[in-house]
């Protein structure tokens, strides 16, 4: 601990040991043993009084150090895995965990309202942090995040006072949307605007709040909220008749969406456009076929990815199941070939690229 009187610890067996610095060998008390998982990381606070643990079912557990006893409001689930690593901003106001394919930045306490607590950042791994630190820069504040991955250098991911500066001194003539987002949708409607929906903040997974962009008058407005939060990830599509479709994407417990909806420019509201008939999924890629439906392709469900396809008819604004690929894939690029039918290439499968393609008959449903 900070002020040099504990040592925690993890292992199999007993969950976590608290231990006096002074005398290592005797254990004052035993944490966690009536959890289900192993506790896989811990780390306390900066002034000692909370200990953060990480638990192999992928959660965050905090302990008030006077007490020991866990502070069961003040937990969160951080990862879909075990929790790698564990780390305490020095001004306390972060946490940094590691689990999965991801790196992520939490508030140490919940923002007012919060029911559960959300991300204010993520990161892409390739495989497990083991390690993450809080760097400090000549002010004394944190001023950067270091973490290993077994095998590979120490990476840095550094925040740039000038850069923020310059963010909060915008001209007001540049046009910027109220808050950061990330896993928005963006589509380009006939009215020459563009709209952007969803998406996630640095404090939300997900989002309802959308936008239009004027580019005659270089602004941005807000118009109507989609009726269910989603992060989409680029499955959104205009359609002929002007309309905008958005399928699945993550919601606000971060888990993957299987509700769609249609957006309307001219009454500026979104409606139910059904729901997926396989799986919720993120990620999947959309095509406009010559049929006049949409091809839903490939994305990420709970399983991984998706190898089934389906069908949405505009007309009567139902899904319905079509052949699959022979592999599940996301992240592919597809192409409506001359003929009307399409193609799709690489993608990938567990986290690594996958070369082969394959072609989409929309006459007889079969890749």
């Amino acid at each position: 601990s900070p002020d040099g009187k504990w040592i925690a610890s993890s292992d199999y067996g007993a969950r976590i040991t608290i231990h006096p610095f002074s005398n290592p060998d005797e254990i004052v008390a035993t944490l966690g043993e009536t959890d289900r998982g192993y506790a896989t990381a811990v780390a306390f606070n900066r002034d000692g009084r909370r200990l953060y643990s990480g638990n192999e079912d992928g959660r965050i557990r905090v302990w008030d150090t006077s007490t020991w006893q866990e502070l069961h409001e003040q937990g969160w689930l951080a990862h879909r895995s075990a929790v790698t690593a564990l780390a305490v901003s020095h001004e306390g106001s972060l946490v940094a965990t590691s689990g999965g394919d991801s790196l992520k930045l939490f508030p140490s306490d919940p923002e007012p309202g919060e029911t559960y607590r959300r991300e204010r950042l993520s990161f892409s791994l390739e495989q497990p942090a083991n390690w993450i630190q809080f760097g400090l820069g000549d002010d004394g504040r944190d001023r950067a995040l270091l973490y290993n991955v077994p095998g590979r250098s120490i990476e840095i991911w550094e925040s740039d006072p000038a850069l923020q500066q310059e963010s909060r001194e915008r001209p007001p003539e540049e046009a910027a949307l109220p808050i950061a987002l990330v896993n928005h949708g963006a589509v380009l409607l006939p009215s020459g605007k563009v709209l952007i929906a969803g998406g996630g903040s640095w404090a939300n997974v997900a989002r309802s709040a959308c936008y239009l962009f004027d580019p005659s008058s270089h602004s941005v407005s807000e118009t109507g909220a989609m009726q269910e939060s989603r992060a989409i990830q680029s499955a959104m599509i205009l359609l002929p008749e002007g309309r905008v479709l958005v399928v699945g994407g993550i919601g606000r417990d971060g888990t993957a969406l299987a509700s769609c909806e249609l957006y309307d420019p001219v009454e500026e509201r979104w409606a139910p456009a059904g729901s997926l008939t396989r799986s919720p999924r993120t990620s999947g890629e959309l095509i406009l076929l010559s049929t006049g439906k949409v091809l839903l392709v490939g994305g990420s469900d709970r399983d991984g990815v998706c190898s089934a396809c389906e069908l949405y008819d505009p007309q009567t604004r139902t899904w319905a199941p079509t052949g699959s690929l022979a592999i599940g894939r996301s992240a592919t690029s597809h192409v409506q070939l001359a003929d009307g039918r399409v193609l799709a290439v690489g993608g990938l499968r567990k986290w690594r690229e996958y070369p082969a393609a394959e072609v989409y008959d929309p006459q007889t449903g079969v890749w």
